[in-house]
């Protein structure tokens, strides 16, 4: 706003010193948002006093506004004196202050609206103001168009390093994963990648074990969230994780305050002061719904295009780590009762038996726990198998539930 004002201050004083008489000049700039034309008038009086605002004209499919029709039309709109002909009903709106009466207005069409032109004087601008005015307005023209250009080319830059750090993050996670960093700490570098680049935003990661969803990462939600949200039962329908586990599509919740669905659910999001929601299932290679990566925003939103790109990464790149870790505690399972297996092998007296039973027994219930939480390492529930006594061999022959080694 301030480098507006700086504008219309050098626009005023350019105006003056080629002795047009002015008391006010303004532009006026029209858009369109959500299906209505809206204007944002900045004014620059004699006085140094400037007024800015932001006005709606109405819907753009209904009869278009007269503002709207001058910028359209592109052809200068001379009003020489509102007192004797106020065609278009605006002397009561212009003059709502009693400390200038506005006699003469013009407004000269540039590419993002009007310029305005104001006097006290009836009949104030000859010709040769008007071609001044006009001339006026093209440079406003280019001067608006090379700020477009600018702020395009800010973006392209802010773009280009994000996408830098998106790339640094996800490298860090891929680092932490191919040297054997635990899961947690691989998750939380995919977390906190994302709110580093995004610092609006926080991420959590919720794992899927059975019907439940437990914490994998939230380094930036409050304890009291990660504890409400631990074990919790998802349902269809029920909250935005529930929604994206059973459709294993994204869901996007704009305003949680509001949403029918989150209703269901504890006040969790409006404890820790988020508005907004989003979730995107992680799915393994094989098609299998891992858990949820969820993102939230303080202010009740959509997710951009760029932040909706990065929440695909950032789940995909969770997905990997869930899995290559679940590959790597398989083959360790794996290696340890084969050797249980090996040592069994050699053993003759029963006592010995038993107990290599009792090592394999827990192997065993190692692998089934890790095929029922899908992940390890991060506070996995109590063994769910149950022992089982394997009957000592005879004859040197081993027999593992059933089967020969």
């Amino acid at each position: 706003l301030r480098s507006l004002a700086g504008l219309m201050r050098a626009v005023s004083t350019g105006l003056r010193e080629l002795g047009v008489d002015i008391i006010a000049c303004g532009v006026n700039l029209i858009e369109q948002k959500a299906e209505q034309w809206q204007v944002r008038i900045y004014t620059y009086w004699k006085n140094s006093r400037s007024k800015s605002m932001q006005v709606s004209l109405g819907r753009i499919n209904a009869e278009t506004p007269v503002l709207v029709k001058m910028w359209q039309d592109g052809s200068v709109v001379y009003r020489p004196d509102l007192d004797a002909e106020d065609r278009f009903g605006e002397s009561l709106w212009i003059n709502q202050s009693d400390e200038y009466q506005i006699r003469a207005v013009i407004d000269v069409p540039f590419v993002y609206g009007t310029l305005a032109l104001s006097s006290q004087t009836p009949k104030a601008f000859s010709a040769k103001d008007i071609a001044v005015a006009e001339r006026m307005a093209a440079m406003l023209s280019e001067g608006f168009s090379r700020r477009e250009d600018l702020q395009k080319l800010e973006n392209e830059i802010a773009e280009c390093q994000r996408s830098e750090q998106e790339h640094l993050r996800r490298n860090e996670a891929l680092e932490l994963l191919a040297t054997g960093a635990s899961l947690k700490v691989v998750l939380d570098a995919v977390t906190t990648g994302i709110e580093t680049v995004y610092p609006v935003l926080r991420a959590t990661i919720l794992l899927l074990r059975g019907t439940c969803l437990y914490n994998g990462s939230s380094p930036s939600m409050p304890i009291s969230y990660v504890e409400a949200i631990e074990g919790m039962k998802i349902v269809e329908g029920v909250g935005i994780f529930g929604t994206a586990v059973h459709t294993r599509q994204r869901v996007i919740f704009d305003d949680v305050a509001v949403h029918p669905d989150w209703a269901k659910l504890p006040t969790l999001a409006g404890r820790a002061e988020l508005r907004a929601c989003w979730s995107e299932p992680i799915i393994s290679s094989l098609g299998e719904v891992l858990g949820v990566f969820a993102v939230y925003c303080e202010e009740p939103r959509s997710p951009l295009a760029a932040e909706t790109k990065q929440i695909r990464s950032a789940a995909y790149l969770a997905g990997i780590a869930i899995q290559v870790h679940a590959e790597k505690e398989e083959t360790k399972v794996s290696l340890a009762i084969q050797q249980v297996r090996n040592e069994a092998l050699q053993m003759e007296d029963e006592a010995d038996w038993r107990k290599v039973s009792a090592v394999l027994n827990t192997q065993l219930a190692t692998l089934v726990d890790f095929y029922l939480c899908g992940i390890n390492n991060i506070d996995r529930p109590k063994n769910t198998y149950q022992s089982q006594d394997v009957t000592p061999p005879k004859a040197g022959k081993v027999v593992l539930n059933g089967s020969l080694p």
